[in-house]
């Protein structure tokens, strides 16, 4: 499966990984983001088990509720 991401993604992969290899901090990631410290930790953590593709760009394989059937 082919994934294709925005200018945004790339850019948020890029910091989460900067942070992985300890460029920048996690506070300072956390401002570039607009996100919380611990928001910015759970990110780190997905990208460090699964991967760019995995994680981080985690809302492009999710089904919204409207979209998911109904029993």
């Amino acid at each position: 499966m082919l994934l294709t991401m925005t200018e945004n993604e790339l850019s948020r992969i890029k910091i989460i990984q900067d942070v992985c290899d300890n460029q920048i901090t996690g506070v300072e990631a956390a401002r570039r983001l607009n996100l919380s410290c611990r928001q910015l930790s759970r990110l780190v953590k997905r990208f460090t088990q699964f991967g760019a593709s995995g994680g981080v760009i985690q809302k492009a394989f999710s089904v919204s509720e409207s979209d998911s059937p109904k029993l």
